[in-house]
Parts: structure tokens; C-alpha cells; sequence
């Protein structure tokens, strides 16, 4: 098929190449740009006078075609000769922000090194390619050569900086660049000009204008009339300051305090007018001590019929329970204003000139009522001269009193504005009180009473001071002790540093025991034969020299030569040449600790190198897991390893993994350090577990039967096996992609081995079906909630640091006892019987990934082989699914309470359109949505529809390039249940892709190859939905597992369909949504 050619895109670039005709002197360019090579870059070997500018100067040579002849125009016609005239065009760039008479010596230099890091640049740029926009530039100077006046001088002049790309356009560099500035104020900002004051208000107003409504001057003033608050100062009302123009706000208090108050200010007006008046006689206040008794009890009455005010607690928990022992629980307006007040400034009188009668405190303090307008109360304390009370509750023998007066009204008293008006700010006196005297009063409950009752659910914790004192105490002690605690850590932590470094410091230098002496890796010199220990960083495969001999590269490191990074090539590359491939230490994984005696070391690449050949004085050992000694061959090792060597390699261990924080194989995982004296005796074997023991992120060996074998041609695995020994797993969701059945055999007791690498061809026939194998290096995992292993070589370091071993594959004889059992155990699988799982090792399978082992077992999916139908009128449960439920593909909403299982039947009878259901069922049939189509369709997201046939680009739209072109799954399918219900459904566009393979992008190529690549893999794709959604074929036949999905059901119109009473027929739809894939 031939593809109509595709139209190109037309472009119009920002800025036009540079004319000659644009070249004229005190012209401004246009916009455009000129593309060159430099051939002079001006600056420190050009004559510049010292008082020049700093720039960047430069010259190109160009060429231009210049027509010869006439012009064209309305009399002539052009001519078509043209001559190619050279131009040596200089530029010179000025920075926009230096200024010569400038007193800022900073910026001016700060450009000067702008413009010698251009000229540095542009010399490296020299004789190559670059671009330029002339936008803007002014052609200052233009003259012809003096040797040939085919060459022709133009000087341009710009300011700012300039781009230059270069690298064929892939780079880009800024000469000049503008030098950001911390941002200024303006000018008039600091000028010294006087402040303009307001205008004169006209001579009818004789004050400025009220704002408020008690007659107060206008508070309408700018900021800057107001001074700065004091910060370092608590603040409080009393600290106001005298020339501040701001009257401080006033406490808010009730409205009938405030009327009292205003009652109170026509009383002193009128005690004013009646004193100028002369009517009323100034007296002396006279001392007696006498006090009318009526007038107290009336008072005491009056405070007692008031209501109780609320009280609000400012303070922590505990903090009102201080303030009732500090302060007496009175009922007097001044006290309960003291308690209220949240700032409040406390004058300690000394407790031993004051002597207070507890029976007679509250009616004496009670009788007592200041006025907020009054000046305060004077306290005279007389304690030789005054009389004793003549109260009835006054005690007889009080040798002191208290006596209290107004001092006389006088005009300085009286506050004419509302800033003086204001309530006076009134410290509290704190005296000496006896909180068990003022229980055993006779008036305590009455000055219980009179205190406002705080509610028992409040938050206040009413603690005595003595619970307060006691629990700071044990909150200090606890601080102790944990600054304590953290104290001793951090010297623990210090004397093990020193530790750790005395140990990196010893094993820095040289050991000499045994006879020999073992040299630091820093320290080894070309050409001499030395002893060495290290830390294997990374191993090389076996491979066969010319002359036939078997070699093996280790890489070693130790504290004086080590980069943490093998790429970095630090560390020392030793080489071992032997005859036999067994010699080899080819069991060595990263981690373990190496001790080489008799190396030769020589000098390759500036770094040296090791040579371990087979000599009789060459030998080697290692220390696998930081517990094992293993030898090459422990006769040659003469003289024999002593303990002096084996703690070296020991603290080599230690200082490895103190420096990587890992744990190192089997030995050491979940377990402590290795200890400094490690055994030198062959480990114990890894003993072998049952499938049924196998749990998430286990690393064990397996003795399986294979059940089936599945071969992979075109994707990894390359082999996946189907193996049993004859136990079932019941804590787990076993996976089976290919959804293979064994008869007789339940599918949790068949387990799918994955084999990412095929085997030598040698060890092919042991992987036949039916034979019983042992396989070591065996690893499980837990993946959308279905367990799987694997069977693998070492894929990376870090698994071989965690005890990983190469893998083997055993083939076990059928009269072994281990294959008996097995089969003794699926016969008994087959008849239906229950099988006894063996006891569990007391060995532990080693973990690996520890982190990856949490996992949630709520959605884990049981299969009995029942009818999932039965149960859903007694409600749906996630044990009521058929035998073959598909484990690779299942619907996200999986909630039994919130999305029960329906059937088609239920759907089709259901007369609520569109609804949304979750079903059971197969997939049927895939159909394309035309004859002549597939399942993976061009789609245009502009036009919102397919591609018609033949179209190579959206014909609607004229996409040429491909935009808004894309490739979706779009097809029908047939559902069906088990009781035989088909339904038609959609699997298409964003749904689809969220559970079947990922579609390869758009690509507007008309490359053959290309084409028919995307062409062969979009087949790939096709193939594996049909894998997916029907099954895998089983001799030439797919399984069709029935899948737990989502349908949004909705109502189209039959195609095809004559219209009945002028409608047309109405067909139910299901569309699949909400389906995730479980598979790799």
C-alpha cells in the first residue's frame, strides 16, 4: 500500500539572516542574527586606552552576494550578475550597568571580570561556529579595506547582554549578563526635605473635626506620628508612655459598671458646683477609728444579692486554684477586677507589719466599696495609736488595726477627658495568708458562695501547691535522668568511634607474624613478591588464557585503598592463574575477607596490579560470613594460619560492614556481630523445608516433583515449572498465570517455579516432567498477593552478601526416601485425603529483603471447588468463587458488603440503566469493532473517533503530525457465567490500559522498517490480550478462566435494527472498569 506523501510544516523563524543592505552607518538592525565563525577576538593584546569602557569585542568574516547591474524598477529590468563581497563585521558589547562616574567601585569591577571572562571564553571559541542576534545593534562605523576594496569594515555597537549559541545550536552562552541588584528605595524616600505638614484648617473651626461619639479628636493620623512600640518591656497598661498621642484602650467592664461609673461623675460634678458655690464646708477628716455597723451589714447584704459574675481563666491548668490561695475569694468589685485583669504587677508587703483578724476580714474588706472614678484607697497602719472596732465579730484582744479613709476631693483629682477619665490601674497587695485559718472561719461558706462556681467538667486541675511542687520535682528529675541517659550515650558512642578508629588505625599499618609480613594495599610496591589481606569488593567470571589456563580476577580493598565505589578503580585487582578451574576460589562472594600469600605485584595502567600464579609458595584462604574459614588447600598452607592472621581478617569483616551497614550472609543475619574468634570448621548445611513452610521473602532449598513445564520463546522467564511436593498452601494465593490444572491435584498444592536463565544443555533432561529434583538457591515472593519463587543465578552483589550460593539442580533417584515421601503424599492428594504437614524446622529459612516480608492478607482469594452461586442470597463471600478464577487479573473493588456479586441474569432483568454490577464470568469471544480492523486502533483525541481504513493521520483534523494521534484498545467481547448467560460487552480506551499491556507511542515515520516494526509489535500485544483475557492455549485450546470484574452497564442502540413504533431496539452493554493486572 502506498502512503500519500505527508505536506511538511511551514515555519516563519523570529529574526532574519543579516543583509548588506542593513549595514548602514547610524542605522539601528532589524531582526536579525548572523551566523559565523570568529576570526579576532579584541581585548588584552588589542590597543585599548586605559580609560576605555570594558567590553567584549570580536570580529567574523562573512560573505555576502551582492546583485551587479541595475536594480529592478519601473524602467529597467535586474540583471542576474551577482559578485561576492567580503565583510569583517566587529562587534563590541558594553555592559548596560557600569557607569564610569559611579562611587560604587563593586559593580564597576564586578563587570570589568564579566568582560575578561567573555574574552576568555571567546578565545576558546575562536575559529568555530557561532550565532548572534544584531536585533538592535547600531552600525556606528563603515569603510572598505585598505588592501582590496572587496572587503569592507563594519563596526556594530550594542548594550546588554547577548546570547551566543554555538555547538550547531545545542548550546548556548550569555555575554554580558545583567548583575542583579538587592532592590532600592527611591530617591525622595531619604531625602532630607522637610515633611510637608497638612493645611491650615480655616479660622470658623476651632478644633479638628470629632470622630467619635464621645467627643474624642480624631484618631486619623498617619503612621509615622505614632512611636515605635517598646519590645523590650512587658507590656501593660501601666506602662503607657507620657508623650504617646495613643490613649490606651480601656478594660471593657459590664454596662452596669459603666453606669455606675457615669452615676459617679455627675456625683463629683455636683459636689464641685456646690463647693464653688460655697455651699458646701471643707473639714478635716477625723481618724476615730468608728465605723457604723448598720452601714457594713447593709453593704454586706447588698454584695450578697448580686448576681455571680462569669470568670474566665487565663492561665495553665492549676493556675486559678494559685489565684484563690493568693487572693481572699471575696465579693468586692475592686478584688474581682484584680483577679480579671490578665497582667497583673504584685506588691509583696512584708507579712510581719500587718496583723489581719481572720473572723473579721471578710465583713471588714466587704463593707468596703471603691468607685473606679475615686482615687485609690489609703492604707494607714497605726499600730500604737489607733482604737480597737467596735464590730460584733472584732477580736478583743487585736493590739493592731487597719484604718481607711477617702483623701479630700480636690480639682487635681477630677479627669475632664475621657484619657483621664479612665480606670486607674490598681496593683494587688499580697499578704500573708493561712489557708487552714481561713477554712475554720465562721464566714468561709458565705465567701464560698459568693465565689462564682466553676463547672466539673472544666479542663482545671485544682492540685494543692504541695501536688504542684512535687510534680515540677519529678519532671526535673526525669529531665535529669534523661539528660543523663543521652550523656552516657554519646560517650558510649564516642569511646566506640575511638575505638573503631584504633582498629582502622592498626589495620592501616603492617602485621608481621607467622614468619611474614602482611603489607597495607597503599603500600605495595611494583615488582616484589608480597602477603596481603583485603575485603572482596567484586569478583570476575572464569575465562581460559592462551595457554590454557584458568583465570579469575578478585578485587580487594582495606582502609588504605578504598573509594566505596568499584566503578572509581580504586581498589586492587588481584589475578589467579590456575591449571584446574576446582583451584579457583570461585565460591567467593563480595563481603568475604581473602588472605594471598606469595603475590607478585606490578604496575599497569599507574595503578598496581596483583598475579597469584600457580607456584608452590602461592596459596590463598578466605573468611566466608565472617564466621568460616575455607582454604585452596589447607596442606599448602605452610606455615599454618595462626590466630594473629585470622583476627586481622576479622577485623577487616568488621570494618566492611561498620562502613556499609549491612549484614553479611547467614550468619550474621538477625544475629550479632561476628565475634573476634571465628571457628575454622566447614559450616553446617542449609537443611531443605517443605512448600508448605514457605513464607514471603524466604530464601531456601526445594525438593519438588515437576508437575508441567512451560517454555518461553519470546519473553523472560525463559522456563516456568509447575512443581509439587505433595503439601498445600494454606495461608497463601498461590500464582498461576497459565492457569494449568493438574488432575486429581488441588491448585494451592501446585507451585510455579520461574527459571529467568536456561540451564547448560546438559542439565536439560533433568528438567523433564515427572522427575524429583532437589533445587538449591531457591527464593519466594510475595506479588499482588500471590506467592511465587523463583530459581536464579546471582544477580547481584547484595544477595550474595546475604547468603545466596550459585544455584544446583540435583536429580534425585526414586528410591530415595525424600521421593517417596513426595509421592506417598500427592496419592494421597489425589484420593481427596488430608495431608499432615511435617513439623517446621526448628532451622529457620533465611529471610531476604526483610522489608519486603509485610504484607496484607485481606484479599487473599481460597478456590474451593464450589458453586460460587449458592451462597448470595445469605450474602457473597470471597470463598464462594469458582475452581478456575483467573489469579493474573481482578477487579479493584472487592468488598462483599459494597459490591456483592450479581449475575447476567440479574443484569438483564434489572430495569435501572445504567448501573454498575460486579460479575463472575468469561470471556467468551473477543471481536474487533470492524471486519476489516483489529483490537488496537488509531485514535484521534481531537476528533474523539477512530482512524477511518487507509488513514495514515487524522483526515478530520488534518493532523499531519501526529498530536493528538494515538494508539487504544478498542474492542467487543462476549460474556459468559456459569449458568450460561452471555452478555455483550466494551473493553476500550483509559480503562483498558490500566490492566492490559502498555501500548507503544505514535510514531509519524514512513521509514518501511519502522513501520513494519510497530506493525509486528502491535501483533506481540494482540496476542498477549487474548492471553490474558481468554487464557493460554493448552493443546491449541485456551482455558477461558472465569474473572472477577466490574461492568458500568448502559443501553446502545441495535445496529442494523428496523425501528419499531419509531424506535429503535435497545441492546444491554457492559463496559469493563476498575480491573487491575496481578501479573509481572
Amino acid at each position: 500500500m502506498t502512503l500519500p506523501k505527508r505536506p511538511r510544516r511551514s515555519s516563519t523563524p523570529r529574526t532574519v539572516p543579516l543583509d548588506h543592505s542593513h549595514l548602514v552607518v547610524g542605522s539601528t538592525l532589524p531582526a536579525t542574527h548572523i551566523k559565523s565563525r570568529i576570526s579576532i577576538v579584541w581585548g588584552k593584546n588589542a590597543s585599548i586606552s586605559p580609560g576605555d569602557i570594558p567590553r567584549v569585542s570580536f570580529s567574523v568574516n562573512h560573505k555576502f552576494d551582492i546583485p551587479v547591474g541595475y536594480q529592478p524598477n519601473d524602467y529597467v529590468l535586474p540583471t542576474e550578475n551577482e559578485r561576492i563581497v567580503r565583510y569583517e563585521i566587529k562587534i563590541n558589547i558594553y555592559h548596560s550597568q557600569y557607569n564610569p562616574n559611579s562611587q560604587v567601585d563593586k559593580l564597576n569591577n564586578h563587570v570589568q571580570s564579566l568582560s575578561e571572562e567573555g574574552y576568555d571564553w571567546l578565545i576558546s571559541l575562536s575559529k568555530k561556529q557561532m550565532q548572534i542576534e544584531t536585533t538592535g545593534m547600531e552600525v556606528i562605523k563603515k569603510t572598505e579595506g585598505p588592501d582590496d576594496g572587496n572587503v569592507h569594515i563594519v563596526e556594530l555597537q550594542a548594550v546588554g547582554e547577548r546570547e551566543i549559541w554555538y555547538d550547531e545550536g545545542k548550546k548556548v552562552k550569555k555575554i554580558m549578563p545583567e548583575i542583579p541588584l538587592p532592590s532600592q528605595a527611591p530617591d525622595w524616600f531619604s531625602s532630607s526635605a522637610p515633611t510637608v505638614s497638612s493645611p491650615v484648617h480655616p479660622t470658623s473651626q476651632h478644633q479638628p473635626l470629632d470622630t467619635s461619639n464621645k467627643g474624642e479628636p480624631s484618631r486619623l493620623k498617619p503612621l509615622t506620628s505614632f512611636p515605635p512600640p517598646d519590645l523590650t518591656r512587658v507590656p501593660s497598661r501601666s506602662s503607657t508612655s507620657s508623650h504617646s498621642s495613643i490613649p490606651p484602650r480601656p478594660t471593657k467592664r459590664p454596662s452596669t459598671e459603666e453606669e455606675e461609673d457615669r452615676q459617679g461623675d455627675k456625683r463629683v460634678k455636683g459636689i464641685l458646683k456646690d463647693k464653688e458655690a460655697g455651699r458646701i464646708e471643707e473639714r478635716p477628716i477625723v481618724d476615730d477609728g468608728q465605723v457604723n455597723e448598720a452601714d457594713i451589714v447593709k453593704d454586706v447584704q447588698k454584695e450578697k444579692k448580686k448576681e455571680p459574675r462569669t470568670v474566665v481563666q487565663l492561665g495553665p491548668p492549676g493556675y486559678q486554684a494559685l489565684i484563690d490561695t493568693v487572693i481572699s475569694p471575696v465579693g468586692s468589685k475592686g478584688n474581682e477586677k484584680e483577679r480579671s485583669s490578665p497582667i497583673q504587677q504584685q506588691i509583696v508587703v512584708n507579712p510581719a507589719d500587718v496583723i489581719i483578724d481572720e473572723r473579721s476580714r471578710a465583713e471588714t474588706v466587704e463593707g468596703i466599696a471603691t468607685d473606679p472614678e475615686f482615687p485609690p484607697i489609703s492604707h494607714d497602719i497605726s499600730p500604737d495609736t489607733s482604737p480597737k472596732t467596735n464590730l460584733p465579730n472584732a477580736s478583743a484582744n487585736t493590739s493592731q488595726s487597719i484604718h481607711m479613709a477617702y483623701n479630700p476631693i480636690s480639682a487635681e483629682h477630677i479627669h475632664p477627658t475621657p484619657l483621664q477619665a479612665m480606670t486607674p490601674f490598681r496593683s494587688p497587695s499580697t499578704t500573708s495568708f493561712n489557708l487552714a485559718q481561713a477554712l475554720s472561719s465562721p464566714s468561709y461558706p458565705s465567701l464560698r458562695r459568693s465565689t462564682p462556681a466553676i463547672s466539673q467538667s472544666s479542663p482545671v486541675a485544682f492540685t494543692p501547691r504541695a501536688e504542684r511542687e512535687r510534680l515540677v520535682t519529678a519532671r526535673r528529675q526525669v529531665q535529669e535522668k534523661r539528660r543523663g541517659q543521652v550523656q552516657a550515650a554519646q560517650a558510649e558512642s564516642s569511646r566506640a568511634a575511638q575505638a573503631r578508629l584504633a582498629d582502622v588505625q592498626r589495620l592501616e599499618g603492617s602485621l608481621i607474624t607467622n614468619g611474614k609480613e602482611y603489607t597495607p594495599l597503599r603500600h605495595l610496591t611494583s615488582g616484589s613478591i608480597c602477603n596481603i589481606t583485603g575485603v572482596v569488593v567484586a569478583t570476575k567470571a572464569v575465562t581460559v588464557t592462551k595457554s590454557f589456563d584458568h583465570l579469575m580476577s578478585v578485587i580487594l580493598c582495606d582502609p588504605t585503598r578504598h573509594a566505596c565505589d568499584p566503578s572509581a578503580n580504586e581498589e586492587l585487582v588481584v589475578s589467579i592463574f590456575r591449571i584446574r578451574q576446582s583451584d579457583l576460589p570461585t565460591n567467593v562472594s563480595p563481603g568475604s575477607v581473602m588472605l594471598f600469600r606469595g603475590l607478585k605485584i606490578s604496575m599497569f595502567g599507574g595503578k598496581t596490579k596483583a598475579q597469584a600464579f600457580s607456584s608452590s609458595n602461592n596459596t590463598w584462604v578466605y573468611l566466608e560470613h565472617g564466621k568460616e574459614i575455607k582454604y585452596e588447600n589447607q596442606s599448602l598452607m605452610n606455615p599454618p594460619l595462626n590466630r594473629l592472621e585470622v583476627d586481622r581478617m576479622v577485623d577487616l569483616f568488621n570494618w566492611y560492614k561498620d562502613l556499609h551497614q549491612f549484614p553479611f550472609g547467614a550468619g550474621t543475619f538477625g544475629s550479632d556481630a561476628p565475634s573476634r574468634r571465628s571457628s575454622l570448621t566447614p559450616g553446617v548445611p542449609r537443611d531443605a523445608i517443605t512448600l508448605s513452610q514457605v513464607t514471603p521473602a524466604t530464601f531456601f532449598d526445594a525438593v519438588v516433583k515437576i508437575m508441567c513445564v512451560v517454555r518461553n520463546n519470546h519473553r523472560k522467564p525463559d522456563m516456568e515449572l509447575y512443581v509439587s511436593d505433595g503439601t498445600t498452601s494454606t495461608s497463601y494465593q498461590l500464582r498461576n498465570f497459565h492457569n494449568i490444572q493438574i488432575q486429581g491435584l488441588p491448585n494451592k498444592a501446585l507451585f510455579i517455579l520461574a527459571i529467568h536463565d536456561l540451564p547448560p544443555s546438559h542439565e536439560m533432561p533433568s528438567f523433564d516432567v515427572g522427575n524429583i529434583v532437589k533445587l538449591e538457591n531457591v527464593r519466594s515472593k510475595l506479588y499482588r498477593d500471590a506467592l511465587e519463587l523463583s530459581w536464579s543465578e546471582l544477580p547481584t552483589s547484595d544477595q550474595a552478601l546475604q547468603g545466596w550460593r550459585r544455584r544446583k539442580c540435583m536429580l534425585i533417584d526414586e528410591h530415595d526416601e525424600r521421593a517417596r515421601v513426595i509421592e506417598r503424599r500427592l496419592r494421597a492428594l489425589k484420593r481427596g485425603d488430608i495431608v499432615d504437614s511435617p513439623a517446621v524446622n526448628t532451622q529457620q529459612p533465611i529471610l531476604v529483603d526483610d522489608f519486603h516480608s509485610t504484607f496484607s492478607t485481606a484479599n487473599q482469594i481460597p478456590q474451593p471447588n464450589v458453586n460460587f452461586y449458592s451462597t448470595l442470597d445469605h450474602g457473597t463471600t470471597r470463598t464462594d468463587l469458582p475452581s478456575r478464577i483467573a489469579t493474573h487479573l481482578q477487579t479493584i473493588h472487592t468488598d462483599p458488603i459494597e459490591h456483592p456479586l450479581s449475575t447476567i441474569g440479574d443484569i438483564i432483568n434489572n430495569s435501572t440503566i445504567p448501573n454498575k454490577y460486579r460479575i463472575i464470568a468469561q470471556i467468551k469471544s473477543i471481536v474487533p469493532r470492524s471486519p476489516s480492523d483489529n483490537i488496537i486502533q488509531a485514535y484521534c483525541t481531537h476528533c474523539k473517533s477512530s482512524f477511518k481504513n487507509g488513514w495514515a493521520w487524522c483526515q478530520s483534523c488534518n493532523d499531519t503530525d501526529g498530536y493528538h494521534s494515538e494508539w487504544r484498545y478498542r474492542f467487543l467481547v462476549v460474556f459468559k457465567d456459569e449458568k450460561g448467560d452471555e452478555l455483550a460487552g466494551l473493553v476500550a480506551d483509559q480503562e483498558a490500559t490500566e490492566f492490559l499491556p502498555p501500548l507503544p507511542p505514535w510514531s509519524t515515520s514512513t521509514n518501511p522498517n519502522d513501520l513494519r516494526k510497530s506493525e509486528r509489535r502491535r501483533m506481540e500485544l494482540i496476542g498477549q490480550v487474548y492471553n490474558i483475557l481468554q487464557g493460554a492455549k493448552m493443546d491449541g485450546v485456551r482455558t477461558k478462566p472465569y474473572i472477577d470484574m466490574s461492568l458500568e452497564v448502559y443501553h446502545i442502540l441495535k445496529p442494523n435494527a428496523e425501528p419499531e413504533n419509531g424506535e429503535k431496539e435497545k441492546v444491554v452493554v457492559g463496559r469493563m472498569f476498575g480491573m487491575k493486572s496481578v501479573t509481572q
